[in-house]
C-alpha cells in the first residue's frame, strides 16, 4: 500500500478548509461592501470567487508538491526495506518472480519454493488426528454405558484419552560366537489404559465393579470368560465409526481401576481405568 494515499487525504482535508475560509473571506467581503444581489454585486462576487479559486489552486500546488515528493520518498525507501528484509526469508518482496529458488539456511538448505511443494505433497487434510477417535465397548449386555452404539455410549462420549500398545514383539537374543542371533517371541498381550469421565451415580464405576466381581468371585471361584469379557473397538481419525478408516479391536477385561479425590481443586473426577487383553487368539463379536 502506497503511504501517498493517506497524505494526499490529509492534504485535501487541509485544502478544504483553506477553500472555506477563503469563501468565507469573499462572502463578507461582499457583505461589507454593501453590493447586495445586483448585477453589481454579482459581478464582484464573480470576481471575488474567481480570485479565491487562484488562490486555492496556489495553495494545493504550494503545499500538494511538496508532500507528494515526500511520500514517494518513503514509499521508494519503504519498498526498499521490505525487499531486503523479505528476501532473507526467500520471499522476492514487490517482485513477480514469485517464491525464491535460493537455498536457505535456516530451512535446512531449502528454498521456499522447495518447501511449498513439500507441503503440497504431505496432503494436509488428510493426515490422522489424535483427537478424532471412536471407542465401543461391546458387553452384549446393551446397557448403559455401553448402549447406545459407538458414538452414543456413555464411554465414547466421556473418554478423553486412550494409551495402548498395538504391537510388542519381544526378542531374546542367541549367542552364536562374536555374533548374536534374534529369537523372536509371541506377540504380547495388548494392555489399554484411559482416562473418562463418569456421572453422579457412578454408572461407569459401577458396570467397572460388576465385571470385576465376575471375574473373582468373593466366594473365591471364578466365572467363565463369557461373563466378564469384551470387546473394545477402536476406529483412528474420524469421530464417525466408518469401515474405511483404521480399526483395532481386542477381547478384553477389568484389570485396574484407581480414583483420586481432592477437595484441593473444583475439576470433574476423571477415572484412569486399564484394560488388559484375554487371549491374543480369541474371536470378537464387534
Amino acid at each position: 500500500m502506497s503511504l501517498y494515499k493517506p497524505i494526499s487525504s490529509a492534504t485535501r482535508a487541509a485544502l478544504g478548509v483553506s477553500g472555506s475560509v477563503l469563501n468565507g473571506a469573499v462572502g463578507n467581503l461582499t457583505k461589507s461592501l454593501n453590493l447586495g444581489d445586483n448585477l453589481g454585486g454579482q459581478l464582484a462576487n464573480t470576481a471575488l470567487t474567481a480570485a479565491s479559486n487562484l488562490g486555492v489552486s496556489e495553495i494545493t500546488r504550494r503545499v500538494s508538491n511538496p508532500l507528494m515528493n515526500v511520500a514517494n520518498k518513503l514509499d521508494t525507501r519503504l519498498k526498499n526495506i521490505a525487499r531486503k528484509g523479505l528476501k532473507t526469508f526467500g520471499l522476492n518482496a514487490f517482485d513477480n518472480v514469485g517464491l525464491a529458488d535460493n537455498a536457505l539456511q535456516h530451512m535446512g538448505n531449502l528454498s521456499i519454493r522447495q518447501v511449498w511443494e513439500n507441503y503440497k505433497l504431505m496432503n494436509v487434510d488428510d493426515l490422522s488426528r489424535k483427537n478424532f477417535f471412536v471407542l465401543e465397548i461391546n458387553d452384549r449386555s446393551h446397557s448403559a454405558p455401553t448402549s447406545g452404539g459407538g458414538i452414543h455410549s456413555q464411554f465414547n462420549l466421556l473418554t478423553t484419552q486412550l494409551s495402548f500398545n498395538s504391537v510388542d514383539i519381544q526378542g531374546e537374543a542367541i549367542p552364536i560366537g562374536a555374533v548374536e542371533m534374534d529369537k523372536p517371541s509371541a506377540n504380547s498381550r495388548t494392555t489399554l489404559s484411559m482416562n473418562v469421565f463418569d456421572d453422579a451415580h457412578g454408572t461407569i464405576k459401577r458396570w467397572a465393579e460388576n465385571k470385576a466381581h465376575m471375574i473373582a468371585a468373593s466366594d473365591g471361584t471364578f466365572m467363565p470368560p463369557a461373563y466378564y469379557v469384551f470387546d473394545v473397538r477402536i476406529v483412528f481419525g474420524t469421530n464417525i465409526p466408518d469401515e474405511n478408516y483404521y480399526e483395532q479391536i481386542y477381547t478384553m477385561r477389568m484389570q485396574t481401576m484407581p480414583h483420586e479425590l481432592s477437595r484441593n481443586d473444583k475439576g470433574l473426577e476423571e477415572l484412569q481405568m486399564t484394560f488388559t487383553q484375554t487371549d491374543t487368539f480369541m474371536p470378537h463379536w464387534i
